[in-house]
C-alpha cells in the first residue's frame, strides 16, 4: 500500500512540475564544470575579501 501511495504522490508532483527527473552526469572536467568552478572560486574570493576588508 505505501509503495503505491508514494508512487502516486511522486507522479502527481512530477506532472505538476514540482519535482524534476534526475539530471544526467556529464564528463569529468567538462566546460560546464570548469565554468562552475571558476564562478565558485570568484564568489569565495569575494566573500573572503569582504570579511578581511
Amino acid at each position: 500500500m505505501f509503495r503505491g501511495l508514494s508512487y502516486k504522490l511522486l507522479s502527481e508532483l512530477s506532472q505538476n512540475g514540482l519535482i524534476q527527473a534526475k539530471l544526467a552526469i556529464s564528463q569529468l572536467d567538462d566546460k560546464y564544470e570548469k565554468e562552475a568552478n571558476r564562478v565558485a572560486a570568484t564568489v569565495v574570493e569575494e566573500l573572503n575579501y569582504s570579511v578581511l576588508a
